[in-house]
């Protein structure tokens, strides 16, 4: 840091400051969406995402729920998994904020997300 003599006190107060800053790597990851219109029917969409930050999933989540990520990561990363798994909860619970999280833990899959308006029975007796 450069600066005058004036402003000495300042610079150190500056860097003492600075030094305090931790750096995170940015890490990002793709997920396909599944996206639908008239015009082409259903086709998949890049999405690119960076990890949010979650220090604490007990905080976030609950208290158990450190578990069933665990889970849904061995389970994900089994090389025979379909991954298939179901978020569900009222809107504004996390749901989409964790999938972000997960999507980041998870390397070397295939992550498809369905978004909820083309989740329906018929639909998913078509695909199962």
């Amino acid at each position: 840091v450069f600066h005058v003599p004036k402003t000495a006190a300042r610079a150190r107060t500056l860097m003492e400051q600075l030094s305090t800053f931790k750096l995170f790597p940015v890490t990002e990851a793709t997920l396909q969406m599944v996206c639908h219109d008239d015009q082409h029917g259903f086709y998949t969409s890049s999405i690119h995402m960076k990890k949010p930050n979650i220090p604490d999933l007990k905080l976030h989540y609950g208290d158990n729920f450190s578990e069933v990520h665990d889970e849904l990561i061995k389970t994900l990363q089994e090389k025979d998994s379909t991954g298939i798994t179901l978020l569900y909860g009222p809107p504004g619970t996390g749901k989409t904020f964790y999938l972000r999280y997960l999507i980041n833990e998870i390397k070397n899959k295939s992550l498809i997300f369905v978004p909820p308006d083309l989740v329906n029975v018929s639909l998913l007796k078509h695909i199962f």
